[in-house]
């Protein structure tokens, strides 16, 4: 579930079926609970979700991800490629000090995204989003399959089985409060 800009909540689920994680952030905190270690995290929501999750998106990042759409790192120039031999098109965004920031990969159409990566302030891949399938659903082109992954080898499939655009929501929905069972466990960076 997201709500824009900065509020999402996500539940991992298992083979079985069962929750593994929950993850939410409610603009200001980010919330995270693994259900089979029992231990509940809460974090401050400027910082990324690569304690939990081991990547370094934010929840900004995550629902634009989830929209079908790119969150777009600040840039002072771009520069679109075509391939020579796949004539596929790719956006460049570049920092006029830092060099390259983001990269944003298209179909032959030029109308979707297929992949986008994000580099860090050293110029390194800080990850790379690949946009599988996509789907319309009441007008909007969502993604039915994620892939995140980083240099590192750290990959996170995710596949959205439904979407449900345009319903209400309320602001205690992004929020995850410790079962009572882990509040020993409880971690908080203030």
């Amino acid at each position: 579930m997201g709500w824009n800009p900065k509020r999402i909540r996500m539940e991992v689920l298992g083979v079985s079926g069962h929750p593994v994680a929950s993850l939410a952030s409610d603009g200001d905190w980010v919330y995270f609970y693994n259900h089979t270690q029992q231990r509940f995290y809460k974090k401050r929501a400027t910082t990324s979700f690569k304690n939990f999750i081991s990547l370094p998106l934010r929840s900004i990042d995550m629902i634009a991800f989830l929209s079908g759409r790119v969150p777009i790192a600040d840039h002072q120039s771009v520069l679109l490629k075509q391939d020579s031999v796949s004539n596929l098109f790719t956006l460049v965004l570049r920092k006029r000090w830092r060099g390259l920031v983001e990269k944003i990969y298209f179909d032959k159409r030029k109308e979707n995204i297929t992949r986008v990566e994000r580099f860090d302030s050293a110029g390194d891949l800080a990850y790379r989003v690949k946009f599988e399938r996509l789907q319309t659903i009441e007008g909007y082109v969502v993604p039915v399959r994620l892939i995140i992954s980083t240099d590192e080898g750290v990959i996170f499939e995710l596949d959205i089985e439904k979407y449900w655009v345009d319903v209400p929501v309320s602001m205690s929905m992004f929020v995850l409060e410790p079962p009572e069972s882990t509040t020993q466990h409880l971690i908080i960076d203030n």
